[in-house]
């Protein structure tokens, strides 16, 4: 897919591989280990880049980059325990939104 930057007016080509790692080995260290050095001279086109979806638990994980990561799952109750134990690694930004989401529990 083909479309322009809104910022630059330059074209960007995306390209989109999809892998089921059930059946295809990848060294999921080494790839975590260049999407944290992408902004530091590592494989900078894996900014932004990886997503890993579980298709058991229905979880989408997203390493951007050695800043941090998100974690969606379609049942709040799959990824709580994450919520209770790193909570202080919760954005200040996304904080009050995310307290809401988990408040029930």
């Amino acid at each position: 897919m083909v479309y322009l930057d809104e910022d630059s007016d330059e074209q960007i080509e995306k390209i989109s591989y999809y892998w089921d790692l059930r059946t295809n080995v990848i060294n999921i260290n080494k790839l975590l280990e260049e999407i944290s050095k992408a902004d530091l001279g590592g494989f900078s086109a894996l900014v932004s880049a990886i997503f890993l979806f579980d298709t058991n638990l229905n979880v989408l994980f997203h390493y951007y980059d050695d800043r941090g990561l998100d974690i969606v799952s379609e049942k709040r109750e799959t990824i709580y325990p994450l919520y209770k134990n790193y909570n202080e690694w919760i954005l200040d930004y996304d904080r009050e939104h995310i307290n809401k989401v988990f408040r029930n529990n």
